[in-house]
């Protein structure tokens, strides 16, 4: 449960700690997503610390009280002109708070007059409202791996801030902080 705001802040995964905290809510999600799928399905691989500490991906860190709580990180899409949400976790004690549509809020804005894409599990549920809610559109289907796990791919195209948003998005950008920084 969190008590009081939640910042999100640029983080920099090249620190190891910060990598390190980055893994486990990437754990966390994993676990999360395989009881989600059918048994014979759950092996889906995900990054290693190697791979976090190597990326040049934008990794964006909701905190509360100090505490990372959620990560996401974002990069260049498959598809040329438009930049992928590539992961995005929330510690599970903190779900159903908010924290994701922060940090999805603070990426959409980073990436400003670009459109966006994410994929996900057909079986994520709560994945798919999150990016619905958002703008997000299904646009492809099709399946992942030798057990033939359901995916879906979502785009935004560029959105038009309401004013809700843009206020939702000053409260979360209030404090902004560079971790790992100089």
């Amino acid at each position: 449960m969190i008590s009081g705001t939640i910042i999100v802040e640029l983080l920099e995964q090249r620190n190891d700690v910060i990598a390190g905290q980055i893994l486990e809510l990437l754990t966390q999600a994993h676990r999360q997503e395989a009881q989600r799928l059918e048994p014979a399905r759950r092996a889906v691989a995900m990054p290693g610390l190697a791979d976090i500490l190597g990326s040049d991906c934008l990794y964006l860190g909701a905190f509360s009280t100090g505490r990372l709580v959620g990560a996401l990180s974002m990069g260049a899409d498959d598809e040329p002109g438009q930049i992928s949400i590539l992961s995005l976790a929330v510690d599970a004690t903190c779900q159903r708070q908010g924290i994701a549509r922060q940090l999805m809020l603070v990426a959409l804005q980073r990436g400003a007059g670009t459109p966006f894409s994410v994929v996900t599990t057909a079986a994520n549920l709560p994945a798919l409202a999150l990016y619905r809610g958002l703008g997000f559109q299904v646009y492809r289907r099709g399946t992942l791996g030798p057990h033939n796990i359901e995916m879906v791919k979502l785009r935004q195209s560029v959105p038009v801030p309401t004013a809700s948003t843009m206020n939702e998005l000053k409260q979360i950008t209030a404090q902004p902080r560079l971790l790992g920084g100089k």
